[in-house]
């Protein structure tokens, strides 16, 4: 169920509609802060977590305030939350409705609640639009209900709102920024709330390892530090890891793919970096068996958390040293161009993953038309000139990128629900794949069981074979599927030749003489 309530002059959203899976308040700025209360306690993000482009939204708002960037400080190691009661004048209770935000099993109807003040992270994702003229015009006038941020995740979860002409937008996912919250709650799911805070940061203050703390020495015993060096796999061996509690999967599908990079996983273990990029390196050292210590340097992995493998590969990499990073970075140059030209604007932005998603109305797929539909697309009619505005997208590789990930998102909405296409490999070539005028030979491939919420990695060996890891165990297939939609990322090495344009000898010639970089 979604809710669309853009400008109208609300002041108050009701706690218990967090149960509607969109929730558009844009233009609504008179309410002054969100009251939705999270259904457990979260460790605050990390300062360094930056707006994404894509995620799984709950909330769309022209209002920033809601994301709160004031640093929380903890006070004996615990994120103070103040549950401050707030006295509300006459007219600003008459405003709003009485439901409990938390509504536990021992709250009722008659129970004596307060309005109460704190900060808190939140639980589900927020979009944030920067409103100047055109937009505030745009989202007065559109009607429609989905927006596609070009680099979306999972279409599945129908959370996206479709505003292709908005730019300008910022999104957190869940547990990645925290908020003010004022709402009402009713005595005993305040104090409720405390015990879970109490129960949750004695658990934390437990099991976390502070990046401030000492490793432990291992040079008392000299035996047995050869011994257990001796013991370790070999780096070129298949990385096998543990997933005892069932909830890793996606991270080790994610440390996978990095595994199957050997210059980037080099280039991190030669690499020195914070406490994530130590517990990262044991693991590609073959020093852990599962992932457990790593998951804990993660405030988002705490608990239980999975997302997809490309939001996990993207955080990884965010943590790993600048030098590592540049083997998978690229830019893309966006431009948005009309006959009147009132619209030309650019914007240039810094990635490690490619995300490729399906073309509207296409029949047959393959994976060349993903490239196209992602290079070139329509956003609509200019209220100007009344032609067509085209978007368009170029990537440059970095001078000293080696690898290059795309994710493939095949899902659509169509009138029986969302469908995943089919995407043909048709003309697909593993060994030499022409992307955005370079080669690539494709080395591995992370593939996803939507059935059973899995993910396997395919390993490239000698020959047309493939080894198949899934997590501690591992066997061998012959080649790739057929249907290229089976798989969530596609991970390729650049290859060390120029490529030609038969259509354009000379120019490609002097191209590949001037910006052709051996890797």
């Amino acid at each position: 169920m979604e809710l669309e309530a853009r400008d109208c002059h609300l002041k108050h959203v009701c706690p218990q509609l967090r149960k509607i899976s969109t929730i558009d308040i844009c233009l609504n700025d008179e309410i002054e802060y969100l009251n939705f209360v999270p259904k457990q306690i979260f460790y605050p993000p990390s300062s360094n977590i930056r707006p994404h482009r894509n995620a799984e939204i709950k909330v769309i708002t022209t209002k920033k305030s809601y994301h709160n960037t004031v640093k929380w400080f903890p006070k004996n190691k615990v994120h103070p939350y103040n549950f401050e009661k707030i006295e509300l004048t006459e007219n600003e209770k008459s405003r709003i409705c009485h439901c409990c935000a938390k509504r536990e099993i021992n709250c009722t109807q008659d129970s004596e609640k307060s309005t109460i003040q704190t900060l808190m992270v939140s639980d589900y994702g927020l979009a944030v639009i920067e409103s100047n003229e055109k937009v505030l015009e745009l989202l007065k006038e559109t009607k429609e209900r989905f927006i596609d941020f070009r680099r979306f995740r999972e279409l599945k979860h129908e959370s996206f709102v479709n505003l292709n002409s908005i730019k300008n937008i910022q999104c957190w996912n869940s547990k990645e920024w925290k908020t003010e919250v004022r709402t009402e709650m009713c005595e005993n799911c305040i104090k409720t709330m405390e015990e879970e805070i109490k129960t949750f940061y004695a658990n934390f203050d437990n099991n976390f390892e502070h990046e401030n703390e000492e490793i432990p020495k291992r040079k008392n015993n000299l035996k047995s530090k050869l011994s257990q060096k001796a013991s370790l796999l070999p780096l070129n061996e298949v990385l096998l890891l543990n997933n005892s509690l069932k909830v890793d999967n996606f991270l080790i599908s994610a440390i996978n793919a990095i595994d199957l990079m050997p210059a980037l996983k080099d280039s991190i273990i030669s690499n020195t970096g914070n406490i994530t990029h130590k517990e990262l390196t044991k693991i590609l050292q073959r020093e852990m068996k599962d992932v457990q210590k790593l998951r804990k340097t993660i405030a988002e992995y705490i608990s239980d958390f999975q997302e997809d493998v490309s939001a996990a590969l993207e955080k990884l990499l965010a943590m790993i040293d600048k030098n590592s990073q540049e083997l998978l970075q690229f830019t893309y140059n966006s431009t948005q161009q009309c006959d009147c030209q009132l619209l030309n604007c650019s914007n240039v932005e810094k990635c490690v993953i490619l995300h490729l998603t399906v073309a509207e109305n296409a029949s047959k797929i393959t994976f060349k038309d993903m490239l196209n539909s992602w290079e070139q697309i329509d956003r609509g009619s200019c209220v100007t000139c009344n032609s067509t505005k085209i978007g368009k997208y170029t990537v440059v590789f970095g001078n000293k990128q080696k690898y290059f990930a795309v994710e493939i998102n095949a899902w659509k909405k169509t009138s029986k629900g969302m469908k995943q296409k089919v995407v043909s490999s048709d003309n697909f070539n593993i060994n030499e794949q022409l992307i955005f005028g370079k080669l690539w030979k494709l080395i591995s491939a992370i593939q996803y069981n939507d059935n059973i919420k899995h993910y396997i990695t395919w390993k490239r060996d000698d020959g047309e074979k493939w080894i198949i890891i899934d997590d501690n165990k591992k066997s061998v297939k012959k080649e790739l599927y057929k249907n290229l939609s089976n798989y969530r990322m596609l991970i390729f090495e650049r290859l060390n030749v120029a490529f030609i344009d038969p259509e354009n000898f000379l120019a490609s010639r002097v191209e590949a003489h001037q910006e052709f970089i051996p890797c």
